[in-house]
């Protein structure tokens, strides 16, 4: 497998001979695959001859590589004239049968060719994954000298997107990665490229060190007609000769070359080139003048993958002169010009597609054919072993019925078993439901205890202060009693602030009229007075969470808080409820001592037993994580409804 700027390494008589008489078909299908490389490189009508030859190898021997190598080589010859949309046909038909056949090396070639066609026609996203997909073949099937081609294509991506910086260290990346024993002619093909780009756009550092190689690898100045094949082969001649040459004189003499030649689609070349000096010296008239003599050019040879370019070019032109008429129709060209290549492309995407379907009706039919010979075969061997088959049967017979057995007998042990997960499953809902009821209950017990002690015992202990406090006030106190009067007092207020916080504990005051939002606050406030301190982030409507979940939420913030002010000795802590997609999600984290969460489960610790009981009867899940020395954090989600 080659790519088109390797020359056929064996001498071409001998090739000839080779793939004309040899009585493998193998050497002959190697001899054939470098004769078209070389042929096709030297755009020579014998290619066609010999790609004839390796198609028949194909067809006759079934070999996937022999075709693929012929739609890749006839696709490279469309990319050399230009032809790229042909070309890509061929690419994709090569691509396809690497892929579907598993050639990796010639998928990298292929995949490296098309990334260079979309280069050519400024598909830069294109280009670059199929390079990428090249570059990945090269690795995987170990041709790391051929990836210094990967990275000069992706030099000249980053060209076109304008990321210089990006572009120079691709540039030295492909150099520096050239096989020392590659060919010298592949090696003088890639520095010209590099000292073509670091010319036009002045990256002096690149220019110098690709000037210094450049002395190095060539022998003596010379210059050759081949030179002129494509526009940048120019800055070539430009380093061979110095640095003081007419770039235009040469130009010219190119295009006086070209026509003698009879090649008149590579002048449209010439005049992009000497458009692009031009406008690089600000010399617009003539560099307008030059591109549309190179867009007559490029329309005739059906170059479309240049025109858009000129024609761009050309309306930011004729701006600068003021003519806004003819800068706007070059710019509608332009983009009609784009138009028709995204046409372009959804047609011949169209075409892979129907390629790739003829090809499967194919093999379809193949397979049909195969089948109907194998059931004649079957009907033969039938007739022929009639007599095994009537003893065959019996014992056929025999199985058939065994095997209804044990169906019958897996059929009874499923339905078993599905009756025990149906049982199982009504028990759990069952225990849910009485877990509902009893959770329901004792919250009705917790606000009637609570009312009949805020109510009852607390207006109680109230009036009984307001009765002492006159007492002491009105009458005087004897010196026997002058100390205990004080402890009196003390000792009903301490009674009622201990029925004040039973009665909270037992039903928030906030959480009846001021919700949720309300009793976390004061859940938060309750910690602050006990000396940590406390962060509250409350995200989202939790307005819209039921009472049930409202209480049942509390609750277990509630016991969690209990448990950090009664063990944890933390000094931050931390709760958090977002409501967010119709869930409900809340963590309680602390910075304290933390503790082994396996050895609470297995001490069926209360507090936790109770937070999982309450969080698992709203059809929700409650975790702990907890770090010994590290702090605690607990973290519910449940449905909002």
């Amino acid at each position: 497998m080659s790519n088109e700027a390797i020359a056929a390494p064996y001498p071409l008589d001998s090739l000839r001979r080779e793939a004309e008489t040899n009585d493998s078909w193998e050497l002959r299908k190697d001899a054939l695959i470098s004769l078209t490389d070389h042929y096709q490189m030297y755009n020579s009508d014998s290619m066609f001859y010999f790609t004839a030859m390796l198609r028949k190898i194909g067809e006759e021997h079934d070999d996937p590589t022999s075709l693929m190598h012929v739609s890749l080589t006839i696709g490279r010859s469309y990319s050399s004239k230009g032809e790229l949309i042909e070309a890509r046909d061929y690419y994709y038909k090569a691509l396809y049968l690497a892929q579907k056949h598993n050639i990796e090396k010639g998928s990298a070639w292929v995949n490296l060719n098309l990334g260079l066609s979309h280069g050519r026609g400024f598909e830069l996203d294109s280009a670059f994954f199929y390079t990428q997909e090249a570059e990945k073949g090269f690795i995987k099937t170990g041709m790391e000298d051929e990836l210094w081609r990967c990275y000069l294509s992706f030099a000249t991506i980053n060209r076109e997107r304008r990321d210089l910086p990006a572009a120079d260290a691709e540039f030295r990346k492909s150099i520096a990665l050239y096989p020392d024993n590659g060919p010298s002619a592949n090696r003088g093909f890639l520095l010209y490229r590099a000292f073509a780009y670091a010319a036009q756009f002045r990256r002096f550092d690149l220019l110098r060190d690709v000037r210094l190689m450049w002395n190095e690898y060539k022998g003596a100045n010379s210059f050759s007609a081949s030179l002129l094949e494509k526009p940048e082969h120019i800055a070539l001649y430009s380093m061979v000769a110095g640095e003081d040459i007419d770039m235009v004189k040469v130009i010219y003499d190119a295009i006086d070359y070209f026509r003698d030649s009879g090649r008149p689609h590579r002048i449209a070349w010439c005049y992009h080139d000497l458009g692009e000096i031009y406008y690089n010296d600000r010399n617009y008239t003539l560099a307008r003048e030059a591109y549309e003599k190179s867009d007559i050019l490029y329309t005739n040879a059906g170059y479309s993958s240049y025109i858009g370019f000129i024609r761009k070019r050309l309306a930011e032109l004729y701006q600068r002169e003021g003519n806004y008429l003819k800068a706007l129709e070059y710019t509608n060209a332009s983009y009609q010009v784009l138009d028709s290549l995204k046409n372009e492309e959804s047609e011949r995407n169209l075409r892979q597609f129907e390629v790739q379907y003829e090809t499967e009706k194919k093999e379809q039919a193949l397979k049909i054919n195969q089948l109907e010979l194998k059931q004649k075969t079957q009907e033969r061997n039938i007739w022929l072993g009639s007599s095994v088959f009537l003893v065959l049967l019996g014992v056929l017979v025999f199985g058939g019925l065994r095997q209804r057995m044990h169906q019958r007998e897996l059929l009874v042990n499923q339905e078993a078993a599905l009756q025990e997960q149906r049982i199982q499953q009504l028990e759990q809902e069952k225990t849910l439901l009485a877990m509902s009821s009893m959770i329901e209950g004792q919250e009705q017990e917790r606000q009637r205890i609570a009312k009949d002690l805020h109510d009852g015992m607390g207006g109680l202990l109230t009036t009984i202060k307001a009765h002492y406090s006159t007492l002491v006030s009105h009458f005087p106190i004897e010196e026997a009693t002058e100390k205990i009067a004080p402890m009196t007092g003390e000792l009903i207020d301490r009674a009622c602030t201990e029925v004040r916080r039973i009665s909270q504990n037992m039903m928030p005051a906030a959480l009846l009229y001021s919700g949720l939002r309300g009793a976390l606050e004061d859940l938060a406030v309750q910690v602050r007075t006990n000396g940590l301190e406390c962060t509250l982030e409350v995200v989202g409507a939790i307005e819209k969470i039921d009472e049930i979940r409202t209480i049942a939420l509390y609750r277990v913030m509630q016991e969690a808080v209990n448990n950090i002010l009664k063990h944890a000795k933390a000094k931050h802590v931390l709760i958090q409820v977002i409501v967010h997609q119709e869930v409900v999600n809340a963590t309680i984290e602390d910075d304290g001592s933390g503790f082994e969460v396996d050895k609470g489960l297995q001490k069926q610790s209360i507090g936790l037993k109770s937070m999982d009981s309450r969080v698992r009867y709203l059809k929700g899940t409650c975790d702990v994580d907890s770090v010994t020395g590290e702090g605690t954090t607990i973290s519910l989600q449940f449905p909002l409804t």
